[in-house]
């Protein structure tokens, strides 16, 4: 079963299971389950490897894994959007 149909079958908080570190130092937070909602945010770095803010998200994703991602402003968005549709479609137990 794919992490998608299992969070979108359960009411439980499977929080846990989303993306964590690596940037998303926040955590990410199911806002709602339909359409499927997702906060996170992204804690940016600069040239020189020293964190310098934060970028909040909001993505939203279809059944059909269409994704859409709030601020979409570039690059990080893109990043944001393919970890995430990598992470819904893995095979959980």
């Amino acid at each position: 079963m794919m992490l998608y149909d299992l969070i979108m079958g359960s009411s439980d908080d499977l929080d846990h299971l989303l993306p964590r570190g690596a940037g998303f130092d926040n955590g990410s937070f199911i806002v709602k389950r339909n359409p499927l909602t997702i906060e996170t945010s992204f804690h940016r770095m600069n040239e020189y490897g020293y964190y310098c803010g934060w970028e909040s998200f909001t993505i939203t994703v279809a059944p059909d894994f269409t994704i859409t991602i709030e601020p979409d402003n570039g690059d990080l968005a893109d990043y944001v959007a393919e970890t995430f549709l990598y992470c819904l479609q893995e095979e959980v137990q």
